[in-house]
């Protein structure tokens, strides 16, 4: 009967002491401030630096006017410079991105949420798939020398890089392309 308690006095101790949560003042003169938009502002300028990227290798690509005032204003794109280290890695994905897009279509390869492309169905591929094997390998290797670089100048890991560029890459993505999103909290695989 002592057993039974010591148990029951234990048992009604811990739930005391973790169902009891303490209370925390901060007691100062002078206002706690807390700055909660740094993280939006990063995302921001990772959408922004992703818009000038693709913008570049899109126009050097399809070689074309972007609006009826081409002439008068140029393009944006044109007028920035391009990193120094990702130069080799946007050059590279220019000369492949007509391809990547031709395959993209037919459903092969698919862009996923952290900015990189797969496999999406390997039927499809044929003959070719050590080809769609290669080009997905080389596309993704140039990818992350981008995201890389991003993740440096704004103090963010690879994968945060590579999280807030997708979306500018699946925008851009052609018609019939599978694309990764987020839907209720889960990603799931769609075609755009």
């Amino acid at each position: 009967r002592q057993l039974f308690r010591f148990y029951y006095l234990a048992k009604v101790f811990v739930l005391f002491l973790f169902g009891c949560s303490p209370k925390v003042r901060f007691e100062s003169t002078k206002p706690i401030k807390i700055d909660v938009s740094m993280r939006v502002d990063v995302y921001q300028h990772v959408a922004q630096q992703a818009d000038a990227i693709e913008g570049q290798i899109e126009q050097g690509v399809q070689n074309k006017p972007q609006s009826a005032l081409w002439p008068l204003t140029g393009t944006a794109f044109a007028q920035e410079d391009i990193n120094p280290k990702i130069k080799g890695a946007v050059d590279s994905r220019k000369a492949r991105y007509s391809e990547l897009r031709d395959w993209e279509s037919k459903g092969v390869i698919g862009e996923n949420h952290k900015g990189f492309t797969e496999l999406r169905n390997q039927a499809a591929a044929g003959g070719d798939l050590g080809k769609v094997q290669s080009l997905i390998a080389s596309e993704n290797k140039d990818r992350q020398v981008i995201y890389k670089n991003i993740a440096e100048e704004n103090g963010i890991s690879l994968e945060e890089a590579g999280i807030a560029y997708a979306p500018r890459i699946q925008q851009g993505a052609a018609s019939g392309t599978p694309i990764e999103v987020e839907v209720n909290g889960k990603y799931q695989w769609t075609i755009k």
